[in-house]
């Protein structure tokens, strides 16, 4: 009885228990039951005294998890004679196996662990899956040339079944929204962009990503650093947008001076530069056109007024009081309120304020 006897039958939902028992010659006098949660020796069921009697009704047990139980019959029949028997050993498992290393439903890029586990476990279906099983481990490779989809099946011997979909991706795919944007191409427009796939990188899982995948590290830095090196372009832009504006912004018609044609010219140039890439939103390209439309404003106001001190200086110089006449009495007159007119502005160097006092003074 005792070493023929195992715990090898698994269910998941309650059972009937029917005993029978025969005698060909003096005929059966009873049938006992007794149940038991563990495996008993001869001498242990020999020992036995909570035999109950069996009436030839179904006995149920009602399923509950990780329950155990042996039936052992004890059959009498009308001459005395007693025989011992056991049922086969019985467990209920009402928990599916567990799955863990993944989500169901996820989606992952680098290599991942999975493990299976189940006090009795059955086996494990992997469907479309480029991968290998062993000691209840699986291995999902990561970063593959193409996307690929891996459905795990894990059964026990009571029939309980879990199965679970991952999604496996190659790492590149993470960068496909920002895909083609270059340093010389990169817009303020893209930054949303840019920042979700440095936020979507962070958060990918890299616990086994192992000196084996090293390479999938590598991979992801490199999405890293060309984000990184994305959003320094845009600051980059950011940065000399606010300051060719800025400074044409701090010039005003009324004060510029010929010594500010220089830098003003250069801000045109910077300015120029910046429309002839493409790194400007439509808003940006437009607020520096704006800007160099104010800096030529700035440099017509410079010529008009250099021109305007040679056409006075000039004039002055014209007249000598050896051959003046009073017939030119209305042309000087005009030519001082001019130059009174250029000193009572802001737009004199001090050089050409002076050279405009002594025109007067002539």
């Amino acid at each position: 009885l005792g070493n023929g006897i195992a715990f090898d039958l698994f269910y998941n939902k309650d059972v009937e228990i029917t005993i029978r028992g025969e005698d060909t010659l003096s005929g059966v006098n009873s049938i006992q039951y007794y149940r038991s949660a563990e495996i008993l020796t001869e001498d242990a069921l020999a020992a036995v005294t909570g035999w109950e009697n069996y009436h030839d009704q179904p006995i149920q047990e009602t399923a509950k998890d990780a329950v155990k139980f042996v039936y052992y019959v004890k059959v009498t029949d009308n001459a005395g004679n007693v025989t011992r028997f056991g049922s086969k050993g019985v467990t209920f498992d009402l928990t599916p196996p567990q799955i863990s290393g993944v989500d169901d439903g996820s989606t992952y890029y680098t290599t991942q662990k999975v493990e299976v586990t189940d006090a009795n476990l059955q086996s494990v279906t992997l469907k479309d899956a480029p991968d290998t099983f062993e000691n209840n481990q699986l291995t999902l490779t990561g970063n593959m040339e193409a996307a690929y989809t891996i459905k795990i099946k894990a059964v026990d011997k009571a029939g309980n079944e879990r199965e679970i979909t991952v999604f496996m991706k190659p790492i590149q795919s993470l960068a496909e929204d920002i895909a083609g944007l270059t340093k010389e191409n990169v817009t303020a427009d893209d930054r949303d962009a840019i920042v979700a796939v440095q936020t979507a990188v962070n958060k990918v899982d890299t616990e086994h990503a192992t000196d084996a995948t090293v390479a999938e590290k590598n991979a992801l830095q490199g999405i890293l650093d060309y984000c990184e090196e994305l959003l320094n372009k845009l600051d980059e832009v950011k940065r000399e947008i606010d300051a060719v504006t800025g400074a044409v912004a701090s010039y005003e018609k009324d004060t510029v001076k010929s010594s500010d044609r220089g830098d003003i010219e250069s801000l045109i140039q910077r300015i120029d530069s910046l429309l002839d890439g493409e790194n400007l939103t439509d808003s940006e390209r437009e607020e520096l056109k704006q800007a160099r439309e104010s800096a030529e404003g700035l440099l017509e106001q410079i010529t008009a007024t250099a021109n305007e001190i040679a056409a006075v200086t000039d004039a002055v110089d014209s007249y000598e009081k050896d051959t003046v006449k009073s017939s030119d009495k209305d042309d000087i007159e005009s030519l001082i309120q001019r130059i009174d007119s250029l000193l009572a502005g802001e737009n004199l160097t001090d050089s050409e304020r002076e050279e405009l006092k002594q025109a007067r003074e002539s």
